[in-house]
């Protein structure tokens, strides 16, 4: 008996040695250790992670393509609950299609809340719903277009963003007149106004407040306060940046040309998880040296069928190569619909998948 109760007395030591160093090594392995059937989280305070199935989301970081025909617009969810919008689709054709994907992003009633909102140039299939958001959200931070409406230009308004005199471009469509119109009385849900800015190559924020949630949204064009051109090329003006998650990059390029991609390509960062393809695929971007520089494991292209717009035949077969010739997996929403891109709490599993919006 003595032995017995000798011998559960090692085993018990045992296992609770054995316990003890689970315990001292979970720091090491890190939020790929999945817990057993209760419900805790690591020292860390990072859930368990496994890789997310198409229909759910593990709170991590999510990017939601929409489908919005010729066009573009993306929502991304941060782990700690911030939303931003990514420009507002088209002012016609789709949409009410866009308006009604976007709400969809809220509870039935409550008003829309972005705290960021990025417009990334002044051409309409970008910020054709850009009024309509505003107008119809609460909104703390908007990064707008780096071109002004005629009254801008006229009362200098520019000079508040640091634009030198005789340095601003102009850019006046009515639909651009209608976006900037609503930003003067855009608030936060507190009553605050809204904080505009311009993008800046070189600058960088960050959403989230914990090393294990935080993502930094870095720029990386435009370069310069006023390029040379026509009107038409407004699409120089587009925001390039990247969102940086945990090891995870998502690369965003508007309408932005060649030109600007060689600009900044010796900035780029290589290898990344997530292309926005710039243009809806136009050959007048997403150059040989800017896809072979950035090596994307995921292509999605923005793009609609001719009956929403698209009469440029777009995507262009030399993107669709140059693409294909870096092995990037393609998704269009022509094809495929809204596209989803989960990243899981620390970064280790990402997921590109057609979503149900």
């Amino acid at each position: 008996m003595k032995k017995t109760k000798k011998l559960n007395s090692k085993i018990i030591i045992a296992l609770a040695t054995i316990l003890l160093a689970v315990f001292a090594i979970m720091p090491l392995i890190g939020c790929d250790f999945i817990w057993g059937l209760f419900e805790t989280t690591s020292i860390y305070n990072i859930p368990p992670v496994v890789s997310p199935p198409d229909d759910a989301f593990d709170g991590g970081l999510r990017v939601t393509f929409l489908d919005v025909g010729q066009a573009d617009a993306a929502v991304v969810q941060f782990p700690e609950g911030q939303k931003m919008l990514i420009d507002a689709g088209r002012w016609n054709l789709t949409h009410n299609r866009f308006r009604q994907d976007v709400r969809a992003f809220f509870p039935i009633g409550q008003r829309m809340q972005f705290d960021w909102f990025i417009a990334t140039h002044s051409h309409a299939d970008h910020i054709g719903s850009a009024a309509y958001i505003v107008q119809n959200s609460y909104i703390q931070n908007v990064i707008r277009t780096k071109t002004f409406t005629n009254d801008e230009i006229a009362s200098g308004a520019y000079r508040e963003f640091g634009i030198p005199e005789g340095e601003a471009r102009l850019h006046e469509t009515a639909t651009h007149r209608n976006l900037v119109t609503a930003l003067q009385t855009s608030t936060w849900h507190d009553g605050t106004d809204t904080n505009i800015y311009i993008p800046r190559a070189g600058k960088y924020f960050y959403v989230g407040n914990t090393p294990e949630t935080r993502a930094r949204v870095t720029f990386y064009s435009p370069t310069t306060h006023r390029y040379s051109g026509a009107v038409a090329q407004i699409n120089r003006y587009s925001t390039i940046f990247c969102i940086y998650f945990n090891g995870r990059r998502i690369m965003f390029t508007g309408d932005s040309y060649v030109y600007n991609e060689n600009n900044i390509m010796n900035s780029l960062p290589t290898n990344i998880d997530v292309l926005d393809v710039s243009h809806h695929g136009s050959n007048t971007s997403t150059g040989e040296a800017f896809v072979n520089r950035l090596n994307p494991t995921y292509a999605i292209i923005q793009v609609g069928t001719t009956a929403t717009g698209n009469s440029y035949h777009h995507p262009h077969h030399v993107v669709l190569n140059r693409l294909t010739a870096v092995n990037a997996t393609v998704y269009r929403t022509d094809m495929h619909g809204a596209i989803v891109v989960d990243i899981s709490v620390c970064g280790t599993h990402l997921q590109v998948s057609p979503s149900r919006i």
